[in-house]
């Protein structure tokens, strides 16, 4: 019964570690999205300049999400496929340092979908 108790203990741990350091990533981000800091960089890109505010609407909302339980899983997936738009982005304008730091985010957030699937599997 221990063994159970502490391994759910430590999902929750690394599930909120990971939650806590994604909400600090997607919070600035998205902030900076509405703040201007972003919008050169997105013409640069070939956005409309609206795709801006999309952006940091969907990093704002997944990132609350995440915070949810009932949508946690949804709102990880949404921020996954940003990112892969990221990256997709990054390596069409040569940018592949910044395929780490996308990289990072994907892998931190399929540890929170994984976790959260994890502990609504009946253990027995």
């Amino acid at each position: 019964m221990l063994k159970k108790t502490m391994n759910q203990k430590t999902v929750k741990i690394i599930l909120w570690t990971a939650i806590a350091l994604l909400a600090l990533q997607f919070t600035a981000a998205g902030l900076g999205k509405f703040t201007g800091d972003w919008n050169a960089k997105f013409i640069q890109w070939g956005y409309p300049l609206f795709f801006v505010y999309a952006v940091g609407v969907v990093e704002i909302g997944g990132m609350i999400g995440l915070f949810i339980g009932k949508v946690r899983k949804w709102a990880a997936l949404l921020l996954i496929v940003t990112m892969l738009g990221a990256a997709v982005t990054h390596l069409m304008n040569d940018e592949f340092p910044k395929l780490i730091h996308n990289g990072v985010l994907i892998g931190l957030l399929y540890l929170v979908y994984w976790l959260d699937r994890k502990r609504e599997v009946p253990q027995g």
